[in-house]
């Protein structure tokens, strides 16, 4: 849901329950401005303490030196606020952004989080104006425009005001509800459930379009977005950090973001619920994708092609993640390695154990990686691999985490999934999927998760075109068994000598991603 809201008296309608939030700062070399910021920020704290509201300031600095430190402690000390000071990792102002809401709401614990520049062209004096509409409005994401009634952008010269304008049209024209009319400032009021919610899909966006990209994907979980009209300031010191190369970045993201904002919208329609722990138990409810796996199990050559990709990183411990039928499971075992087999579904388990219990070089076991966790191996694996399984994991980042505690050092994780946002479908639904992943995303989640990017592959560039013909265009919901059958017999090999002429950085349907345990993990 999106509306705009007019703004009315600053301190008239704030809550009277108390809240605590932060108020979030990026800075990189803003030593000129940063101070008159922060007063104009203390001033706001001083009228949201008088309501019972308890507000912190944060600040992510991406400075190479410790000048923002300095300031920020003789202010807080000067003023009698909190203020905290992260070091940025210095990939960009969305990683900035990302970091500092992680922070805020995983460290701090805050209901709510402010976010504005720290330049001084947002009025920090107007966040009460921003937070009383949140709270009032019961909103997930409350934006600072200005380019509603009330709204003012006397800080922006004619050339950047037409920029500005130009992507408000372009972003409303493809990737966020036309009723939002300024989706690129970065003065707004997250929830802690919008961040919760919405900050794992935007991995891979560390740059401008991160502030566009986490909106679309609010409007496309459904959350309530309002916007409360600004002022827009000339800058207190310094020159713009938007360059030219950051603009034609944002204008190539533009169907990336639409890409993923669709494919969001089409998983909200499909009630699956996929992984979820449960008393640290993680449990299957509601699996979807049994009647494809049964297909599979009849097409041997599909997974001999798939395994062979990454049969030399497996070393001699393999750990397989949601083994299924078990053909993933004979393949590497055949080429020399032990596999540990997981799989948390019962019923699957059932069958699994049944024709795969023989096999001295498989180990079965009805679990997952939480359960693994807790009664670890003596001898922690030199490999761990997903096979068109990590999609279903809601959590993914968290399931990779934990993954890194039972890998030796060194050791791999190998992953093989659905890739391309704008190919999810029915199927995917059905299946249980969250995603289909993209070369930025999953590169992103490997470093995220504590892993050294080794090889990021698309793979099947014919049977992606055939997936958007089958699934996207004509809205077949199901795969049946002469599907995979041709799939197996004629698209793979046809995508097997595309790969060989074109390379694997052309888009295909499957994404071949491996990681090594990060030597700083």
């Amino acid at each position: 849901m999106d509306r705009s809201v007019p703004t009315q008296r600053l301190d008239a309608g704030l809550s009277p329950l108390r809240t605590k939030g932060a108020i979030l700062l990026e800075t990189l070399d803003e030593e000129r401005s940063i101070t008159p910021v922060l007063e104009e920020i203390c001033e706001s704290i001083d009228v949201l303490a008088r309501f019972g509201h308890s507000f912190s300031v944060l600040i992510v600095d991406d400075s190479s030196d410790t000048s923002i430190r300095e300031i920020s402690a003789r202010c807080a000390q000067q003023w009698s606020i909190e203020i905290s000071v992260l070091q940025g990792t210095g990939r960009g102002l969305g990683a900035a952004i990302s970091q500092g809401l992680r922070h805020a709401i995983d460290k701090l614990q805050c209901e709510v989080v402010v976010n504005l520049d720290a330049d001084g062209q947002h009025d920090a004096r107007q966040i009460p104006d921003l937070l009383r509409i949140h709270l009032a409005t019961n909103a997930d994401l409350t934006i600072g425009s200005r380019w509603i009634r009330g709204g003012e952008a006397y800080g922006l010269g004619l050339l950047r005001t037409s920029i500005s304008k130009l992507s408000s049209f372009l972003l409303r024209s493809t990737s966020v509800p036309w009723s939002i009319k300024d989706p690129t400032t970065s003065f707004r009021v997250y929830s802690k459930s919008a961040v919760s919610r919405c900050l794992r899909e935007t991995l891979g966006y560390d740059g401008y379009a991160f502030i566009p990209m986490i909106a679309a994907v609010a409007s496309a979980m459904g959350l309530k977005i309002v916007e409360v009209p600004i002022r827009f300031r000339p800058r207190i010191a310094g020159i713009s950090k938007l360059k030219a190369k950051q603009m034609k970045d944002a204008i190539r993201d533009l169907p990336r973001i639409r890409a993923r904002k669709k494919m969001i919208a089409r998983r909200e329609l499909f009630p699956f619920v996929g992984v979820k722990p449960i008393d640290g138990i993680t449990h299957f409810d509601g699996y979807q994708a049994t009647t494809v796996l049964e297909h599979l199990a009849s097409s041997p050559r599909t997974a001999r092609r798939w395994c062979g990709l990454f049969l030399s990183d497996l070393g001699p411990r393999v750990l397989e993640v949601g083994a299924g039928l078990g053909q993933n499971t004979r393949v590497m075992a055949k080429s020399g390695a032990h596999v540990t087999a997981l799989e948390p579904d019962t019923q699957l388990f059932a069958r699994l154990a049944s024709d795969l219990d023989s096999d001295s070089a498989i180990s079965v076991s009805n679990s997952s990686i939480l359960n693994l966790i807790q009664d670890p191996p003596t001898a922690k694996f030199t490999s761990a691999v997903y096979i068109n399984v990590l999609e279903h994991i809601e959590d993914d980042e968290s399931e990779l985490r934990q993954l890194s505690r039972i890998l030796e050092p060194g050791g791999k994780v190998i992953i093989f999934s659905p890739a391309l946002p704008f190919l999810y479908s029915s199927l995917d639904g059905n299946s249980s999927h969250y995603r289909r992943y993209t070369r930025r995303e999953i590169g992103a989640l490997l470093v995220r998760s504590g892993f050294e990017v080794e090889r990021l592959e698309y793979h099947d560039q014919f049977g992606a075109f055939l997936y958007w013909l089958t699934y996207r265009l004509l809205r077949i919901r199901s795969a049946e068994s002469s599907s995979v059958f041709v799939y197996d017999n004629v698209v793979l090999p046809i995508s097997s000598v595309i790969t060989r002429i074109l390379g694997n950085r052309v888009i295909g349907k499957n994404i071949l991603a491996i990681g090594r345990v990060s030597s700083t993990s």
